[in-house]
């Protein structure tokens, strides 16, 4: 009886040394906005040590294919964190979506296949003319919202001009999509509201000119 049990611990034994137990993780690169995977963004694996100024240690990485998609895989290691990386400045990354969770930074669960999606949207330009040619003096009050459709901080808003305000609009570099834009006049005791959208393409320009 005890060489039977004897036997059975050394085959498991044997089994478990020989296995090899990998941590994956695979999933999209995609634009929420379009829901169109990008293609040939660099997918790493790092891990925590390795003497490297950062602390991280790249230990796998894969490029998504034409579609967005993706799937790497690394020896079952502690503290595994999966990164993507953007070519140029050309996208704004949202980060990973897993489970309905967002996370900046992605842990696969150790030994494990994680499945999660990773979100950046491409950048265009915003341009916002606004002249007040019904001026009636400095009391005269415009603000401006701006709603993104992804969360980005980058934008100041609301925003409020005051009297004979007059600005041609300066192009600032904002993920595409479409935003919402609403602005309140405000003369006197008379308030009014106005909204309208506006989409800014990839790698192009999106134009509003606001007279009040």
């Amino acid at each position: 009886m005890k060489f039977c049990i004897k036997l059975i611990f050394l085959l498991f034994l044997s089994f478990s040394c020989g296995k090899v137990f990998k941590t994956n993780v695979k999933g999209k690169v995609l634009n929420p906005v379009t829901g169109l995977g990008i293609e040939n963004a660099r997918v790493i694996l790092q891990k925590a040590g390795g003497g490297l100024p950062a602390g991280l240690e790249t230990v796998a990485f894969v490029y998504t294919d034409a579609s967005g998609n993706f799937e790497i895989s690394a020896k079952k290691l502690k503290s595994l964190t999966a990164s993507v990386i953007l070519d140029g400045n050309d996208y704004y990354s949202i980060g990973w979506k897993e489970n309905g969770n967002d996370y900046s930074f992605l842990s696969p669960k150790k030994g494990e296949i994680t499945e999660a999606d990773f979100w950046a949207v491409p950048y265009g330009q915003m341009k916002i003319a606004i002249h007040n040619v019904n001026c009636q003096g400095e009391n005269d009050e415009l603000i401006l919202e701006v709603i993104s459709p992804v969360p980005y901080t980058a934008i100041v808003s609301p925003v409020s001009r005051y009297g004979c305000y007059s600005h041609p609009g300066t192009p600032i570099k904002v993920p595409m999509g479409n935003y919402q834009i609403t602005w309140k006049v405000i003369r006197g005791n008379i308030e009014e509201v106005f909204n309208q959208n506006l989409f800014i393409p990839e790698n192009g320009l999106g134009e509003l000119t606001i007279n009040y």
